[in-house]
């Protein structure tokens, strides 16, 4: 899979704001349990990006710390997911 463009990660990053700002927490607790799924076909700029983008709503995506203990276990590096968790 080929690294997300600036424009695909934008609209990533505009997506989950959206789904957040309007409380769809089942919604994005079943997409986070697909992307934890799907992780390993996943190349590590979008994960990162799903991360990133979902931080501020890290108390409320039950299935959010299972997406990051997978994307860990993926691509090791402490470095990748230092303060995403």
């Amino acid at each position: 899979m080929n690294s997300p463009t600036n424009k695909e990660i934008d609209d990533l990053y505009d997506t989950l704001d959206v789904l957040m700002y309007k409380g769809k927490w089942d919604l994005l607790n079943s997409i986070f349990i697909l992307w934890t799924d799907h992780a390993w076909r996943t190349d590590v700029d979008r994960l990162l990006t799903y991360a990133t983008a979902s931080l501020p709503a890290k108390t409320h995506i039950l299935s959010r710390p299972a997406f990051i203990a997978r994307c860990k276990q993926l691509y090791p590096d402490p470095e990748l997911w230092k303060g995403l968790e």
